[in-house]
């Protein structure tokens, strides 16, 4: 049984914050009552537009994360437009990961397969389904979900950045708060914080399609969320997304880096670390909807 103890102030803090990240209601707005039911015959559409709702949702989130103001404003628009999709993924996984075959998107609405299948997004519902249900096998908690939400949006390494160490360091100590609370409550899983990392790697592949898919609608279907179309132009991933095994080694690569950096807390970074034939989290398959 995992121990009862006090969880890092940083991720207390980001916990804190959810209640700007999550609608206020499940009640739909007037625009979207009739979105993604049954009769709804333009229901990837639909999804564009419910995606368009969260977006404004997500940039209040953000703009209150610890330190995220003190970026460079062009740094924070960089990595809300390349983290966009990632962070509005992971509120659909911790949304779902109590739900069996289905999805929960915004304002109680819901994709199954079949619903999937009618929009020809069963590869990327399938995916979501995967990810939450790892969520819901690993029993993740609120903390460790906003730690990853965050470190999806935490990116040193894209283009054009003024300050990416300023950004790195946040990112560090993420990581490590993190890594710290794992190592505090599930001393028994030495691969956790791991297969944790696994599953933004995951979600980075599924939007990854996703963003592709919408790349391929008519001008004019995209057009019609403006906000949404503008994130599309910037840095849209056009190649094709990370395999399971480059996926594996950016973690390993990402964890050793980080391990480095953080010299003053090598025992706790020793008692956690990646075997060297580490391979594949707890299900190392591949999702085929």
């Amino acid at each position: 049984m995992s121990a009862e103890i006090t969880p890092p102030q940083l991720l207390q803090e980001l916990v804190a914050l959810e209640k700007y990240y999550e609608e206020c209601s499940t009640t739909p707005q007037p625009c979207c009552a009739n979105r993604m039911t049954e009769k709804d015959q333009h229901k990837f559409n639909s999804l564009l537009h419910l995606t368009e709702h969260r977006l404004h949702q997500v940039v209040r989130w953000a703009r209150r994360l610890p330190n995220f103001a003190n970026f460079d404003i062009n740094d924070q628009v960089l990595l809300l437009k390349n983290s966009w999709a990632e962070l509005i993924c992971f509120g659909v996984v911790w949304r779902s990961r109590d739900a069996e075959g289905f999805v929960r998107l915004s304002y109680g609405k819901t994709i199954d397969m079949k619903k999937a299948k009618e929009m020809n997004h069963e590869e990327n519902i399938g995916r979501v389904i995967y990810v939450s249900t790892t969520f819901r096998k690993m029993k993740v908690d609120v903390y460790e979900y906003v730690a990853v939400k965050v470190l999806s949006t935490l990116l040193p390494d894209i283009a054009e950045l003024v300050d990416s160490e300023k950004i790195q360091k946040v990112r560090n100590d993420t990581l490590e708060a993190l890594q710290l609370y794992i190592s505090e409550k599930h001393p028994e899983s030495p691969l956790r914080f791991a297969e944790l990392l696994f599953t933004i790697s995951e979600v980075q592949r599924l939007t990854a399609l996703t963003r592709q898919q919408i790349l391929e609608l008519p001008p004019t279907e995209v057009a019609r969320n403006s906000i949404l179309a503008e994130l599309l132009q910037h840095n849209c991933p056009k190649s094709v997304p990370l395999t399971e095994e480059q996926a594996l080694r950016v973690i390993q690569t990402n964890y050793r880096e980080f391990n480095t950096s953080k010299s003053s807390h090598t025992k706790l970074c020793r008692s956690q670390s990646i075997p060297a034939d580490f391979s594949s989290p707890t299900n190392p398959n591949p999702i085929v909807a």
